[in-house]
């Protein structure tokens, strides 16, 4: 059924024609009818016509909810599509950030200082206060904050405080009298990330022995 309420109208124009025609012919009857009747009569031939309407509303509204369930259905596949797409953008751009992190982690450990030490040292007299100078050069990024602790007797001092990319630290040491055991001196330093790095030295009596006890590396508690 195409159309349905074009139907029901022409129907119900032919109902109406055929209705008002017998209520013509009844009216030239010489039988004269009570008003009881003629409303028992006119509910009687008006039934049909609400009978037929009534079948094409409910045609009526199962072709809407068809059209709606459709349209529905178009709207969830839509969703879907668009969740998708969402996903996927969701993932690249997941994947650009870690590669932008993996990108920014690695330009500030290049950016890190890198100490080089010297694997001789220098070795004078002051009088009674033996002094011995070891060097290191910053091959990496600006090396903050540097510092050195050590146990007594001996006294290590460092400079500078600042040691920029390329350039040269020193790291003083000083002892009036002979190391009785080994001791162990600890350098630390800031990089550019704000995160502390450090190196670990055994020494006895002034001696820098790096080929045979090379400086540990580690990372200090903050």
């Amino acid at each position: 059924m195409k159309n349905p309420e074009k139907l029901g109208t022409y129907l119900t124009c032919s109902w109406l024609f055929i209705t008002t025609l017998m209520i013509l012919l009844q009216l030239n009857s010489p039988k004269v009818m009570t008003l009881n009747e003629w409303g028992d009569y006119l509910a009687g031939m008006m039934s049909p016509i609400a009978l037929l309407w009534l079948v094409i509303g409910f045609y009526l509204q199962r072709e809407e909810l068809k059209q709606n369930t459709k349209a529905l259905q178009i709207q969830g596949e839509e969703l879907k599509n668009q969740v998708e797409q969402t996903r996927k953008l969701v993932e690249q751009t997941t994947r650009q950030v870690d590669i932008e992190d993996q990108r920014f982690q690695k330009e500030k450990e290049d950016n890190e200082p890198n100490f080089i030490f010297e694997t001789g040292a220098e070795i004078f007299n002051a009088g009674k206060i033996r002094k011995k100078e070891l060097n290191f050069v910053n091959y990496g990024g600006v090396a903050f904050e540097v510092s050195i602790e050590s146990p007594k007797p001996a006294i290590f001092e460092i400079r500078p405080k600042r040691i920029g990319a390329g350039n040269t630290g020193t790291i003083i040491a000083q002892l009036a009298k002979p190391l009785e055991k080994e001791i162990f001196v600890i350098l630390t330093y800031k990089g550019i990330s704000g995160k502390r790095y450090g190196f670990r030295f055994p020494i006895k009596d002034l001696n820098f022995d790096l080929e045979k006890n090379p400086p540990e590396e580690f990372i200090p508690e903050n």
